[in-house]
């Protein structure tokens, strides 16, 4: 009988670590873990998963914040833009996909910037004293002002140059130079020329 009661025991205790295995697994794999969570084994949350994601499944915004104030929001439904994504303080209606309130943007990285289409757009190439402002605008000199698509590429090291409008300056050579239209000053070299109007100096 005692043999008998021991075994009973024994299997009680079994199942009682089993069922608790299991909805402990169960449990951790139903919330996102501190520690991080795998993405090849289902259905953890990973950032990979295709059927999960961290996030709410109702319409209501997501607001990330600290001192019971929120900083971070993601828009829900019922917006121009839903999954608007607005950082800093004062959110109500987001005027753009992404909104940046009471707050500057920084890129901390010199040769980086501003990218349209997957494309530089706004830069400066690692010379804060330059300003480069348009697709393919820039070159490796110092003190130049290109705006225009195109404008100032292949200007090599050259500096102190203005140009403005589409490839003005491209693939010029020479420093001091003012070029203002349309392929103005393109391909030109020499000092301290101004030229005015598209395909000036052609």
């Amino acid at each position: 009988m005692r043999t008998t009661i021991t075994k009973a025991k024994t299997s009680l205790i079994a199942i009682i670590i089993l069922v608790f295995s299991f909805q402990t697994t169960s449990f951790a794999q139903s919330y996102w873990q501190l520690g991080g969570n795998p993405d090849a084994i289902p259905p953890s949350l990973g950032l990979l998963s295709t059927s999960n994601f961290f996030g709410s499944t109702q319409t209501a915004d997501l607001q990330f914040g600290t001192g019971g104030t929120t900083y971070m929001f993601m828009g829900g439904t019922g917006y121009t833009y839903p999954g608007f994504i607005g950082i800093g303080n004062g959110f109500t209606t987001p005027a753009h996909l992404f909104d940046v309130n009471g707050g500057d943007i920084n890129v901390n990285t010199t040769t980086n910037g501003y990218m349209l289409g997957g494309q530089m757009f706004l830069w400066h190439n690692g010379n804060a004293n330059n300003v480069f402002l348009g697709i393919n605008t820039g070159s490796t000199g110092n003190k130049n002002t290109f705006v225009g698509s195109a404008a100032g590429q292949y200007n090599g090291t050259n500096g102190l140059n203005t140009y403005l409008g589409w490839e003005a300056g491209n693939n010029a050579f020479g420093a001091s130079n003012t070029y203002l239209g349309g392929d103005a000053g393109s391909g030109s070299t020499g000092q301290s020329n101004t030229f005015t109007g598209n395909y000036a100096s052609q």
